[in-house]
């Protein structure tokens, strides 16, 4: 049995603590989940997308814009869902877990499983209506886009966490960040950084390694060496961990997402029933 708390009142500070607190107590189970259920899709999608990545580029710096339609082909387009599938299990994956945990107990890969590919599906619905959103806000410039998004930035915990319809989700979380606009802001903009500053950190060794093969010429145009196959793996191996550091920001937006619940609807119900213990 667990002893952290979800509903619970917190200002930034509190969130940012709550949110690493939450994966030390539950790295085991939620870690299992996300390399089970998530990691190898990021991994199928980095193999899959490499190739026209590099090649990309490569058209970029030889001025050659004529094969760019080449390179949009079943596999192409392939790597894009498995990237949309993935981005949307990691969500659900780690609210899933949230939901679970909140009675107390630690969630087994099964409940996690449990309607994952409705809840993923009702996902990229509600990312496809906020990406709409956002986007036609971005005709009238950056404040609309920057309103609607942190108006709106609870949607995907409420789906989850109460099971809310899209509509009523998108609903949910306009109503909860009513009059805390700022401080779901600030969140935001907090747990962002701090998930980027892991990310590098984690990305820095790949960058090293990167200058070291580049630098020895194992990556040269046409070479299957042994190193330069390894280095592609561990490549792919690395980039993909660092694509589920976006569960710390997940979580730091659920606990604020907690947080203006107990605000607003005047505390939980472990709280009422501490209170008639006491």
């Amino acid at each position: 049995m667990q002893s952290f708390v979800h509903h619970k009142v917190r200002d930034i500070g509190d969130i940012i603590t709550d949110s690493f607190q939450y994966i030390r107590e539950h790295y085991q189970t939620l870690g299992k989940a996300l390399l089970f259920f998530v990691l190898p899709m990021y991994i199928i999608q980095f193999f899959l997308l490499k190739g026209y990545t590099d090649q990309f580029f490569a058209n970029i710096q030889a001025n050659n814009f004529n094969d760019f339609s080449s390179l949009f082909s079943g596999r192409y387009f392939l790597g894009i869902l498995i990237s949309i599938l993935a981005s949307a299990t990691l969500t659900v994956v780690t609210l899933k877990h949230l939901q679970l945990t909140e009675n107390g107990y630690e969630a087994t890969p099964e409940e996690i499983l449990e309607d994952i590919v409705p809840n993923v599906f009702k996902y990229i619905g509600l990312y496809i209506i906020l990406s709409i959103t956002l986007g036609f806000s971005l005709l009238f410039f950056v404040i609309p886009f920057f309103f609607f998004g942190v108006k709106f930035c609870l949607s995907t915990s409420a789906l989850i966490l109460e099971d809310e319809s899209i509509t009523g989700a998108m609903r949910r979380s306009w109503e909860l960040t009513s009059n805390h606009w700022w401080s779901t802001f600030g969140v935001l903009i907090v747990m962002y950084f701090l998930m980027m500053l892991v990310s590098y950190a984690l990305l820095l060794p790949i960058s090293i390694l990167s200058f070291l093969v580049i630098d020895a010429g194992a990556t040269s145009a046409g070479d299957t060496s042994f190193i330069a196959n390894l280095f592609m793996i561990i490549n792919g191996i690395l980039t993909a961990i660092t694509s589920l550091l976006s569960t710390i920001l997940f979580i730091g937006i659920a606990l604020q997402y907690y947080n203006l619940v107990e605000r607003k609807e005047g505390g939980s119900l472990r709280s009422k029933i501490e209170g008639l213990v006491d």
